[in-house]
C-alpha cells in the first residue's frame, strides 16, 4: 500500500509503506473492540464488579436457566418477570479472613447485580419454578400457548 505526499501542493510524492507498519495496523484493526463484551474490571481496587454467568437452554417445552450465584444465599436473590424477560438480581457480600504466622489478612466483597434475559419466544409467565442449591439458580420457565402478558414475583425454594 502506498500513501502520497503533495510537495508544495502541485507535485504527488510517492511513499511506500514498511510492510511491519502494515501489519501492525492490521493486527490493530483485528483487536479493536475484541473486549467491548466482557464485564468491566476496575483494576485500581481490591473489588471487582460480579455478574453472574447464565447458561439458558430451550427445550420443545420451557427454557431452562442456570445461573451461577458462589457466595450469594437464597435470601440475597430477586427474580421476577416481565415483558417476556426474566429478572435476576440480588446481592454478594464475601468476607474471607486468614490468620498465619505474624500476619493477619481479610478480604471483602460487596456489590449489587442485575442481569435481564429477554426470552426469543413467548413465555407462560404463570409456570416459572426456580430452585437454588449448591450456589447455582435452576429456573424452569414454560414456553406461553398464545401471548398473555403479565408482570409477577417468582418464589425459589
Amino acid at each position: 500500500m502506498s500513501l502520497f505526499k503533495t510537495r508544495n501542493s502541485t507535485t504527488p510524492i510517492r511513499k511506500e509503506e514498511h510492510p511491519v507498519g502494515s501489519l501492525q495496523r492490521d493486527i490493530n484493526y483485528l483487536f479493536e473492540g475484541l473486549w467491548d463484551d466482557f464485564p468491566t474490571v476496575n483494576w485500581s481496587s481490591d473489588q471487582t464488579s460480579f455478574m453472574p454467568r447464565v447458561d439458558m437452554k430451550e427445550t420443545e417445552d420451557e427454557f431452562e436457566v442456570h445461573t451461577e450465584l458462589p457466595g450469594v444465599s437464597k435470601d440475597e436473590i430477586e427474580l421476577s418477570i416481565r415483558d417476556n424477560a426474566l429478572l435476576i438480581s440480588g446481592e454478594k457480600r464475601v468476607t474471607r479472613s486468614e490468620e498465619k504466622e505474624g500476619w493477619h489478612r481479610t478480604e471483602r466483597s460487596f456489590g449489587r447485580f442485575s442481569r435481564t434475559l429477554p426470552f426469543p419466544s413467548e413465555v407462560d409467565e404463570e409456570r416459572i419454578s426456580a430452585k437454588f442449591e449448591n450456589g447455582v439458580l435452576t429456573i424452569n420457565v414454560a414456553k406461553a400457548d398464545d401471548e398473555v402478558r403479565t408482570s409477577r414475583r417468582i418464589n425459589i425454594s
